[in-house]
């Protein structure tokens, strides 16, 4: 069942796995202060620019998540163990770390917002992901039938997958 403590571990968890990747591609490119403020941005969006044609070539599946975690956080950790290439002095940044973490507080007040709500059995979500879900849920209706499919981890059937990606063809890798 949907609960706050098992959102707040797994953001937790992604920020901190999406921000040791941006760290460690970050850091090779920009200096050290903006390296850590722009490190779960720039892990999030090369690891997922990166996975989406590898889980729509060979399908999503918890082994594969898991695999492809695990060799991002290794070159990750090679990259950082890596000595960069400028032996220059780094200047001491002039953002307290702290400002950091009250960054990062001030930013989830509006994610509150839209956190699902557990009452018994049921879970109810705020307008907008209300309004996300539906559209979810009509799109998948449009496209795969009735009856619907969970929009979200259903699998589609074999006739709605795609025959080719980038041109190459696609039904042996399944």
């Amino acid at each position: 069942m949907a609960s706050s403590v098992n959102a707040l571990v797994c953001a937790l968890i992604a920020t901190a796995f999406w921000s040791l990747l941006g760290y460690a591609l970050g850091s090779r490119l920009v200096p050290r202060g903006l390296a850590i403020g722009a490190a779960p941005v720039v892990g999030w969006s090369v690891h997922s620019a990166a996975t989406l044609p590898i889980y729509l070539l060979f399908g999503f599946s918890p082994f594969l998540v898991a695999g492809i975690g695990a060799v991002c956080l290794l070159f990750a950790g090679c990259s950082l163990s890596q000595p960069r290439a400028e032996a220059g002095i780094e200047p001491a940044p002039t953002i307290p770390m702290w400002a950091f973490a009250a960054a990062g507080l001030v930013a989830l007040l509006p994610a509150a917002t839209i956190l699902p709500k557990s009452s018994g059995d049921a879970v109810w979500l705020a307008d907008a992901a209300f309004d996300h879900a539906k559209i979810a849920i009509i799109d998948a209706m449009a496209r795969l039938g009735l009856p619907p499919v969970n929009p979200v981890i259903g699998e589609a059937p074999r006739a709605a997958w795609p025959t080719t990606i980038f041109g190459i063809a696609v039904e042996n890798c399944r």
